[in-house]
């Protein structure tokens, strides 16, 4: 069974080979196999394998001395996966600041999943934060900069709209540790050191998701929680770390039941 995409064209490999054909094309206007091979670093076979593929897809075509042409289709095609990757990677580091290596490393991958729908959204987006008079994107910043610099300070955000924001919302917010045992919560905000904020990420603690405290230890560490279907057990201060919003649902047995109907 043939590997399609969700964008529903061709595989995620086809069109990067679609890709490398286009750049190669533009760098010195003809795409070789064997200069296909070396740039992707695989066999002549795989790569004579993959022109199959293309050509019966009508995408590229064959011409003497072992070189590649793509067709209307296939330069359209390679074009927009182009297009693609480029915006993806310049989003990621521009708006997101991610380092350079590592946006051009997911863009090679967001470029072949990504939906119509979402790409239209991120540039919708984009557009915005560059023409909008309320400078999100200096906001951003300082929010990002605030956790990358293992700062401790309540308010991320410098800016008179942020700190009244979040002076306001979070100053009397509920902890997880505040929760009783089976009481839920939804996250909303994790304030603490880089550190610690990363381990939550990365164990699954993040914005709009439930969380429900199971059972705490006599001592009141460790504190055993559940989220998206399975355990977790925090220290006390990664716990408290956990700042939640003021729309918890009613009872954990309202969620149970409603997921047996």
């Amino acid at each position: 069974m043939a590997e399609v995409n969700k964008v529903g064209v061709i595989s995620e490999s086809l069109e990067d080979y679609l890709e490398t054909i286009y750049l190669l094309i533009q760098k010195q206007r003809f795409a070789r196999m064997k200069d296909i091979a070396d740039d992707r670093n695989v066999s002549m076979a795989s790569v004579n394998s993959a022109m199959k593929r293309l050509a019966k897809e009508g995408l590229v075509e064959h011409a003497s001395r072992g070189i590649v042409l793509l067709t209307n289709e296939g330069e359209n095609l390679a074009r927009m996966v182009l297009r693609r990757h480029e915006f993806v990677r310049d989003f990621l580091v521009s708006v997101l600041r991610v380092p350079e290596a590592i946006a051009e490393k997911d863009a090679c991958s967001f470029e072949h999943f990504m939906s119509p729908e979402t790409f239209h959204r991120m540039v919708t987006f984009f557009e915005f934060i560059t023409t909008c008079g309320m400078d999100i994107q200096t906001h951003f910043d300082d929010y990002r900069k605030h956790y990358d610099n293992l700062e401790a300070r309540d308010n991320p955000c410098n800016h008179m709209h942020c700190r009244n924001r979040f002076g306001a919302h979070w100053a009397h917010a509920r902890r997880l540790t505040d929760l009783k045992p089976g009481e839920s919560g939804i996250v909303g905000r994790i304030r603490a050191s880089h550190r610690i904020r990363q381990r939550l990420i990365d164990m699954g603690v993040l914005p709009h998701v439930e969380v429900t405290l199971l059972r705490v230890a006599p001592l009141g560490d460790p504190i055993e929680i559940k989220l998206r279907g399975y355990n977790l057990s925090l220290r006390k201060d990664e716990a408290s770390a956990i700042l939640l919003h003021d729309d918890t649902p009613e009872s954990p047995e309202t969620d149970t039941e409603s997921a047996h109907e």
